[in-house]
């Protein structure tokens, strides 16, 4: 069966726009790469190079330049970042922890070679952490006080 039945209701999905709803801070984020690239061009002596950093600074923040796409199901979730698509079952899901703003996804148990993932709720903060609390396994979800599992 691909497709939600009367019995495992739909995933929620969301799209998040950092840029759109923070644009000080992305203006303020374009001036200061712009900034360091005409640094790296005079320290280096070539334009290329200031270019090349740049494009490397405007990379390592496209997350919140550019749109991400979140799923959460009951087969996991599904992160579409710009560079790059996540897809974590809940058997892999070690830890949630989460805010306001954003959950913090922990996909190992092991404390070195875990890996963690950022999940911005955006708009749909309710529906999100209510997917979270239905499909999350057990223990991974800090309890209802506040303490963690």
């Amino acid at each position: 069966m691909n497709g939600p039945t009367e019995s495992t209701p739909p995933p929620v999905e969301w799209t998040v726009r950092p840029l759109e709803e923070r644009p000080l801070a992305g203006v303020v984020a374009i001036l200061v790469i712009g900034l360091l690239g005409v640094l790296v061009w005079l320290a280096a002596g070539d334009w290329i190079w200031g270019v090349l950093s740049v494009l490397l600074l405007l990379a390592t923040i496209s997350r919140f330049l550019m749109r991400s796409r979140v799923a959460i199901g009951s087969e996991g979730i599904v992160a579409e970042f710009p560079l790059v698509t996540r897809r974590i079952p809940w058997e892999r899901v070690a830890r949630i922890r989460y805010d306001a703003r954003a959950a913090l996804v922990r996909t190992d148990r092991r404390r070195l070679l875990g890996r963690e993932v950022t999940i911005l709720f955006g708009p749909r903060q309710e529906d999100a952490l209510r997917a979270l609390r239905r499909w999350a396994p057990a223990g991974t979800l800090p309890a209802s006080d506040g303490t963690d599992p």
